[in-house]
């Protein structure tokens, strides 16, 4: 928290004496006149905008320039129009709002509250005091952009004639978050109270991504002069909404030169395969199931575990879901003989997670990128092409046949339909075909497409890691190593069992779940029981620009959005990052609790995933110092600072307690592990 106190009457020390004397006179002219001061009025109007517009979840960081506003959202919180949602901390509180925009973006609106109604997404708002405290809001706001994210920064600020006056806590707070925003506009004191609807709609619309298809930050700079203080009870109007369309259009993309268009069809050769990014959603192994195609999908990119790939196993032989992708591709930097044969890529999301997919991307001859986004992930070669995936979902669903070779679809050119990773959106799509799509007489199922399907998913079975098998076998202390793969699996597997969201930070452990997500099927580990599979795991990780930090506060915000307990999978350094959104007061809901959370640490004291990297050949004690960053941390000590239950695990025998998690508290578990290689 980084606001400061300051007086009605008194002017701030480091502010000229005759401004001093001004705010003494607009204090008393509002005193006198029973109107609400300029900066309440602003404020008023900006809160029942959002409201108009939509805008159910604020995250508050307390501060006093920003006080209109927060008098304005306490008003209108009581009145049971909108949510606030208390933050101490900037940079955890926007991670916080990261995570509470994006678990409604992939998930739909009204999680907590039971609605499935599918509705159109508002930005989640995040509101700060001025100076430092905006600056600490960069880090998710990058990742915010780089993810599609939507957010609504209202930054409070100083009046602009005290810029590069020396005065407190006032900066060039306009343009601080550099080319990040897509959208942002500064609204100095004395701006007409009247056209701050049509502002705050604007954007609205601008980090929707309403009418540019290009969703992200936009950010409101609010230049508040004082007093700050309300005359009176503030009364919130009833506006009516600005008239946006309820959704992104679909959208026809550019034709960038040296791209090819596609001339509205889909080919794609019998050697090719599908890859799912960050933020891919369903649709992606909607797509690799109707084509027969290897399905490559990070954890978080919605696709993998899905139930519509299984649909079509039978057809094909196989499950179009690969599990360790990573080596049937080739790792060290050397591709299979089987990933030679690749010709095209089709490519959804955000693909950054592991070298092997960027060297299969730059091998094939073609890519071909879907997306719905004004902008798209993926360096693209003079005939490699882009689809909307709206005009895609339209192709598959109707009929295909073949020629030479090839398998083709005509486009038929939608009405409506998904915008970019948006699952709820989609469901329309490929729900109202849905008779087309089980009709598998529209499917050619040719015998070179089934053996290309098959040898992908043999070679990405065997290659998973030894440490898995002979999960039946009784847990004992002795039977087994304690691993990255088993810890991983066990929670991919438990996830898909309850249903509770996993969260998994950015570094080492999102790379390890991908090679062994999935790979523990449905038999209980230790075990001869099988339990049902339940619906794809709900996994989420800040890929956008793959940083480490705010991870635990990003899981907050997930599990307020669904109202449910969250389980996070970090390494230690992800932890230490953010350790502080664990303090018991971060974030509490309006009924006083934080968000159930199980917090399952790796611990082998330092950075792990440098030992998998080129900088383990340098010499031991430069790679000691600079890379690995050895860590002494009591987790026992800090859990019971912050009031979490502890656990400590050592060997395979005790992994049970990972799954005896009761869903209602917060819990640290520290999992022993050996240094990579030791």
């Amino acid at each position: 928290m980084t606001g400061r106190s300051q007086t009605v009457n008194q002017p701030a020390v480091d502010e000229p004496q005759k401004v001093g004397a001004e705010v003494e006179d607009k204090t008393t002219q509002a005193e006198n006149t029973g109107a609400q001061p300029a900066s309440v009025q602003v404020a008023t109007q900006v809160v029942a905008s959002l409201i108009a517009n939509g805008v159910t979840e604020v995250v508050v960081c307390p501060g006093s320039r920003s006080a209109p506003l927060a008098y304005a959202l306490a008003a209108a919180e009581k009145a049971g129009r909108i949510n606030t949602h208390i933050c101490t901390d900037e940079r955890g509180g926007a991670f916080y709002a990261l995570g509470l925009s994006r678990a409604a973006r992939d998930l739909g609106q009204n999680q907590a509250n039971g609605s499935t109604e599918s509705e159109q997404q508002a930005p989640v708002a995040l509101v700060m005091t001025s100076g430092t405290a905006v600056a600490n809001l960069h880090p998710a706001v990058l990742e915010a952009t780089h993810s599609q994210v939507p957010l609504l920064i209202l930054s409070a600020d100083r009046p602009a004639y005290l810029r590069e006056t020396g005065a407190n806590q006032t900066t060039q707070q306009p343009g601080l978050f550099g080319a990040a925003p897509v959208w942002e506009f500064d609204v100095d004191a004395g701006y007409p109270p009247a056209q701050i609807p049509a502002l705050v709609a604007r954007a609205i619309a601008g980090a929707n991504g309403t009418l540019s298809n290009q969703p992200g930050v936009a950010h409101l700079n609010l230049c508040f002069d004082t007093p700050l203080v309300p005359n009176g009870e503030i009364t919130i109007p009833e506006l009516a909404s600005a008239g946006l369309p309820a959704s992104p259009q679909p959208f026809t993309l550019p034709r960038p030169m040296l791209v090819n268009r596609g001339r509205g069809r889909l080919t794609v050769p019998t050697n090719a395969v599908v890859i799912a990014g960050d933020g891919a959603g369903p649709e992606a192994a909607y797509l690799a199931a109707k084509l027969g195609l290897p399905l490559m999908a990070e954890p978080s990119s919605g696709a993998r575990g899905h139930g519509l790939e299984a649909e079509y196993r039978t057809l094909w032989d196989a499950d179009p879901c690969l599990s360790d992708y990573q080596s049937a591709i080739g790792l060290g930097g050397k591709l299979t003989e089987l990933a030679k044969k690749v010709e095209t890529v089709v490519v959804l999301g955000h693909p950054t997670l592991s070298r092997p997919i960027t060297a299969l991307m730059a091998h094939a001859q073609k890519r071909i990128v879907v997306t719905n986004w004004a902008t798209w992930n993926g360096s693209l070669q003079p005939g490699d092409e882009v689809l909307t995936l709206t005009e895609v979902l339209a192709s598959v669903a109707g009929s295909m046949g073949v020629a030479g070779g090839e398998t083709t679809h005509d486009v038929v050119k939608a009405s409506g339909g998904a915008s970019g990773g948006d699952a709820a959106a989609s469901d329309t799509s490929y729900n109202d075909s849905s008779e087309s799509m089980h009709n598998d007489s529209l499917l050619v199922a040719r015998p070179e497409k089934r053996e290309w399907l098959v040898a992908w998913q043999q070679a990405s079975l065997a290659a998973l890691p030894r440490q898995l098998c002979g999960v039946s076998e009784p847990l004992t202390q002795d039977r087994t190593e304690l691993t990255r793969e088993l810890v991983a699996a066990l929670l991919w597997q438990q996830a898909s069992w309850d249903g509770l969201p996993l969260i998994v930070g950015a570094s080492s452990a999102i790379r390890v779940m991908d090679r062994v997500a999935g790979a523990l099927g449905q038999q209980k580990l230790g075990t001869q029981e099988i339990i049902p599979a339940g619906p794809a795991p709900i996994v989420f990780a800040n890929r956008g620009l793959a940083g480490i930090d705010g991870t635990l506060a990003t899981a907050a915000g997930i599990g307020r959005h669904v109202g449910a307990g969250v389980r996070v999978l970090v390494g230690d350094l992800t932890f230490l990052h953010d350790a502080m959104s664990l303090l018991p007061t971060f974030a509490l809901g309006q009924d006083g609790q934080r968000v159930p959370m199980q917090v399952v640490v790796w611990n082998d004291e330092g950075g792990a995933i440098f030992a998998g990297l080129e900088h383990q050949q340098a010499p031991a004690e430069l790679f000691d110092r600079y890379f690995r960053t050895k860590q002494r941390f009591n987790y026992q000590h800090f859990a019971a600072a912050v009031g979490a239950k502890y656990e400590k695990v050592t060997n395979p025998a005790e992994l049970t307690r990972l799954t005896n998690w009761d869903g209602q508290t917060t819990e640290i578990m520290e999992i022993v592990l050996p240094w990579p290689g030791e």
